[in-house]
């Protein structure tokens, strides 16, 4: 003989728990401090490295990659609450982009 219950759904707001949605601190995941950085490049871009530029946009708190026109630098804007400038360019390096080092490691 098989026992069956019937468990009642639970409504998070009769435990006191607040809806994501309206939480106050919802607001504030929007919010991100940007900061952009311009690397010069040690070498001429070439189309090989361009995948990596792609790479580098999935990477957490990178926000935008841009070649400048004369493929001499690349401009990173960022989300400085999530990663610092030594970070940045850690990523930078991890994904082989030609910039020069600012920092040791």
């Amino acid at each position: 003989m098989v026992k069956t219950f019937e468990v009642p759904l639970l409504n998070l707001n009769d435990l006191g728990v607040a809806n994501l949605a309206n939480c106050e601190s919802q607001a504030n995941i929007d919010e991100v401090t940007k900061v952009q950085l311009e690397y010069p490049l040690v070498r001429p871009f070439a189309d090989a490295d361009a995948p990596a530029i792609a790479s580098v946009h999935g990477w957490y708190g990178i926000l935008r990659v841009k070649l400048a026109p004369r493929l001499d630098h690349v401009s990173v804007e960022y989300d400085a609450s999530r990663l610092s400038e030594k970070d940045v360019e850690a990523v930078l390096h991890r994904f082989a982009i030609p910039v020069r080092r600012q920092f040791t490691v």
